[in-house]
């Protein structure tokens, strides 16, 4: 049969905001978790506080049911510096599932549950872990109704534990790489001869000895070589070394450092010590930074520096979006915003989450939601640490607190950012325009795997541009100068389209664009979160690898009762296939891994394969496993010629990985549908062609237009990225949507189940 590839047409370009899958009942963002802790005996809180005081990081058995799931034998402790205290009724927990017994919830083996000290809103926290989500990996948080010896405790906010296991799927990695936890515990010695002083997790290089750091940093992994990793970052860093991306993910702490300043977080990089971030590396041997602790956001901490005053309301509401710029003791912060580049790329950033998150009103809006969610909680919860007058008030206005014996102000909310938003707006470097990017396309349209190809766009305002690409989201994004020379299947010179070459292998691309403009200072990217979400060109052939599972616990047992990793393989075609010397292997030196027997696959038809290092058993059982950690999955002709290849990161027990559409979309993370489509049937996927479908802006923020050449009726259904339908319309020749309450992601049309094409809504 004759090969064929190709990928959807320009509006097939999609956006990504790569996410993993979780379990949504123990985060649930729009409910409360249920938490019922019973102790053997009633002097708990008493053993506890013991416990606390001798430091042993000893923990007292109890029984736990989380949403009615019950867990014998977990371990508990208090936790928390300054949110600990043991005259309070309601202190921090640190519950551990599998203290005794391989307990986990949904994959959650510790919980952390904060008390809300030194935020009578209670919405900081929650608020804040919401706002970073939405930008960089973070931990989730939500609100948990607590039970203990079956009394209402309290109410507590339920954070999602940061641990081996959360990095390694935020980032892709194997989970025993270093990683260390950059929260100074307050207990600096004096510095050992040859080391500087330091400040905080600063960065700073302190010296050429790893005893210089421990003071600073506690080191969570446990690689031998992680101390002098981090000494060589931090010297890295003094030197301001030309080539520190291959060092720290720039991006991602640029978008930590921003949102810490948008949101006046000053217990943080940005604040008098550095604190409160996690660094992880990666398989790219680069740090990557992750925020922690939000419970003094929106102003709650306001000591700028040591031995100063605390900063008043108008300082706090004022503070400048470029602090730090030359300050050698917050020293990323000092190398970002002296690189012309990093700053324009820290503002373009910070001027996305100021206008998606503050000028929209979206956190004033889920502010009041999760006021609302809470407010008979709170005042039922009989251990709260603020009164409900002051939980009412502080929302909006200046609360006046007892914090350890010492009266402090706590800003409102509202109060903070409405006047925050009208200095930023104000700002000079607010009220520049940001060069425009619009008309992304690519060419060839056919995008054979294994070629070269151009990205284009309109670009209007800049004098730099530059392709940020890559093959798969384990892979750092390297770039390329696009050029408006007539020589980039970029049209006419000078005619304001730019083109920019690159090679698309069996995977497809994930990419972006940047433009900047260096004489008025600015840049903007595009997407607008870049690199956390981004453009996707995507390729597929006949018979694709369509679903993997990699930690299979319940979901699916193969005839032999045994839950094994499998793969799905997917028929394109309308015509069946015979699979007879076909390969599939998770080792490119090693293509005949696993022989296909003489099988044959139905057209629009599956084929399951075991990968459970058990051929013996009956049916398609491969000689390899997968790894849980991510690898590489192949699928090999005759020939030996790789014809469909997938990249995955860690994966969650019982999430599979699959494309969307079914067989000719791009891979994400699943809700498994074994030997099933993955929702929006991709039979006869020409049938966009077939009707001449344009579908314009694309991407888009308001309005869409759709167009096809015959002259005839379609109901057409608009679903989201996860496969739900959201809206219906009859098409005949054109229409234009209103498409203005769309959030920013991407959506697919359909019609009878058949793919029309994929719309990028870009705010």
């Amino acid at each position: 049969m004759k090969k064929y590839w190709c990928i959807l047409v320009f509006f097939t370009i999609s956006l990504i905001h790569f996410q993993t899958l979780f379990s949504q009942s123990l985060f649930n963002p729009d409910g409360l978790t249920l938490i019922e802790i019973t102790f053997e005996n009633s002097n708990w809180d008493q053993q506890l506080d013991a416990f606390y005081a001798a430091d042993l990081n000893e923990r007292l058995l109890a029984t736990i049911e989380i949403n009615g799931e019950s867990f014998d034998s977990v371990g508990i402790r208090y936790r928390g510096g300054a949110t600990y205290n043991a005259d309070q009724g309601k202190n921090p927990f640190n519950i551990k599932l599998d203290y005794i017994k391989n307990h986990d919830y949904a994959g959650t083996e510790t919980l952390i549950l904060n008390n809300g000290a030194k935020d009578p809103s209670f919405v900081r926290e929650v608020l804040s872990h919401d706002i970073a989500n939405q930008y960089m990996p973070s931990p989730r948080a939500n609100y948990a109704k607590v039970f203990v010896n079956g009394s209402y405790h309290g109410l507590y906010v339920n954070v999602e534990n940061v641990d081996k296991n959360f990095m390694s799927l935020s980032f892709n990695s194997n989970r025993e790489n270093t990683f260390f936890d950059c929260s100074p515990d307050g207990t600096i010695d004096p510095p050992i001869v040859g080391c500087a002083e330091g400040i905080g997790s600063s960065l700073e290089y302190l010296g050429a000895s790893v005893e210089c750091y421990k003071d600073y940093y506690d080191k969570k992994s446990d690689p031998i070589g992680g101390w002098n990793e981090l000494v060589n970052l931090s010297n890295a860093m003094e030197a301001s070394a030309g080539d520190i991306e291959n060092s720290i993910n720039i991006d991602r702490a640029i978008w930590m450092l921003a949102m810490q300043n948008l949101i006046v977080n000053l217990e943080s990089y940005i604040g008098a010590a550095p604190e409160n971030y996690y660094l992880f590396r990666d398989e790219n041997d680069r740090f990557n930074t992750l925020p922690n602790d939000f419970n003094e956001t929106f102003g709650g901490d306001a000591l700028l520096d040591q031995g100063q005053q605390e900063l008043t309301l108008t300082e706090l509401q004022n503070l400048d979006p470029l602090l730090r710029s030359n300050d050698n003791t917050h020293i990323l912060m000092k190398l970002i915003l002296q690189d012309s580049r990093y700053k324009r790329q820290y503002l373009a950033h910070f001027r996305t989450m100021l206008e998606e998150i503050i000028n929209s009103g979206w956190y004033a809006t889920r502010a009041q939601e999760l006021v609302n969610m809470i407010s008979i909680e709170v005042t039922n919860d009989p251990n709260k640490i603020y009164s409900e007058s002051q939980f009412i008030a502080n929302l909006n206005n200046t609360t006046t607190i007892d914090y350890n014996g010492t009266m402090i102000d706590i800003p409102g909310v509202a109060e903070l950012m409405n006047q925050r938003l009208t200095y930023l707006l104000a700002h000079p470097e607010f009220t520049k325009t940001p060069p425009g990017i619009n008309n992304i396309g690519h060419f060839p349209l056919d995008v054979i795997p294994n070629s070269n190809n151009t990205i284009t766009a309109e670009v209007t305002d800049a004098d730099f541009i530059y392709l940020g690409y890559r093959n798969n989201l384990t892979e750092v994004f390297q770039r390329v100068e696009m050029f408006d020379d007539g020589n980039h299947s970029d049209g006419v010179a000078g005619d304001g389209v730019y083109g920019g070459d690159i090679f698309v292998g069996l995977e497809g691309i994930q990419y972006y664009i940047y433009a900047e403009n260096s004489n008025t200072d600015v840049g903007t990217f595009s997407p607008k979160r870049a690199e956390e979400e981004y453009y996707n060109l995507t390729t597929y052939g006949d018979v694709v690898i369509n679903e993997l599972m990699a930690s299979n616990s319940t979901i699916v047992a193969d005839q032999d009762g045994e839950y094994e990793d499998w793969v799905e393989l997917y028929n394109n075609t309308s015509t069946s296939m015979n699979l007879n010397g076909y390969y599939l292997t998770d080792d490119a030196n090693d293509l005949m891994k696993y022989q296909f027997p003489n099988v044959t696959i139905d057209g629009d038809g599956y084929i399951i394969v075991w990968l459970d290092s058990d051929p013996s058993q009956q049916g398609l059982h491969a000689d390899f496993k997968l790894s849980a950690n991510g690898e590489e999955l192949l699928l090999v002709n005759a020939n030996l010629q790789v014809v469909d290849k997938v990249v995955f990161g860690a994966q969650t027990t019982d999430v599979s990985y699959a494309r969307f559409p079914n067989g000719i979309g791009e891979f994400m993370a699943k809700v498994p549908t074994f030997n099933s489509s993955n929702g929006l049937g991709s039979a006869n996927v020409n049938l966009a062609k077939e009707l001449g479908v344009k579908i314009y802006p694309n991407p888009t923020q308001d309005y869409l237009t759709i167009e096809i050449k015959e002259d005839e009726d379609l109901e057409v259904d608009i679903f989201n990225a996860l496969g739900q339908k959201i809206r219906s319309f009859q098409l005949s020749e054109k229409i234009q949507l209103d498409i203005a309450d769309f959030r920013n992601g991407f959506y697919w049309l359909s019609t009878k189940g058949r793919v029309l094409g994929r719309v990028v809504v870009q705010k």
